[in-house]
């Protein structure tokens, strides 16, 4: 095993609420998919890449959330904050072995499931997603091209 893309996340759609609404298993949820299981994952690849001797790399996909936090996605926020410092972490612990450790944090990208978390399922979110993609160079969000 030479490379891992840690790539899994999910966020909520359901649940656009303060922390203090927020129901805890939807958190557990979250957070267990995008940040433990950057963990298990990368813990997993790291017995083949040392045993081989010849070093790996891991890549893990955080979020532009994960640096400057945005209200009503906690869960998601801490997360990708989370995989931020992680990957610190691993990198300091693990580049004398061979192993380098990067994180991206990139913006939005527009699927169909971001379109509905960037516009609400009823538009209602249309002028706060316009303010927003006003300090987007490119004034839009990613493709998936």
């Amino acid at each position: 095993l030479d490379i891992l893309i840690n790539n899994a996340g999910v966020n909520t759609l359901a649940h656009r609420v303060t922390l203090d609404e927020f129901p805890a298993d939807e958190w557990d949820r979250i957070t267990g998919i995008d940040l433990d299981g950057l963990y298990i994952m990368s813990r997993a690849a790291l017995a083949p890449m040392l045993a081989a001797g010849k070093g790996g790399r891991i890549v893990n996909i955080a979020s532009v959330v994960g640096l400057a936090a945005m209200r009503l996605q906690s869960p998601f926020v801490a997360a990708k904050a989370g995989i931020i410092h992680l990957t610190r972490s691993m990198a300091i612990e693990l580049g004398a072995r061979g192993i380098l450790t990067n994180a991206i944090a990139p913006g939005s990208v527009m699927t169909a499931l971001t379109a509905k978390l960037f516009y609400g399922e009823d538009g209602k979110f249309a002028g706060r997603t316009q303010e927003f993609l006003a300090h987007v160079p490119l004034a839009r969000p990613a493709r998936p091209e």
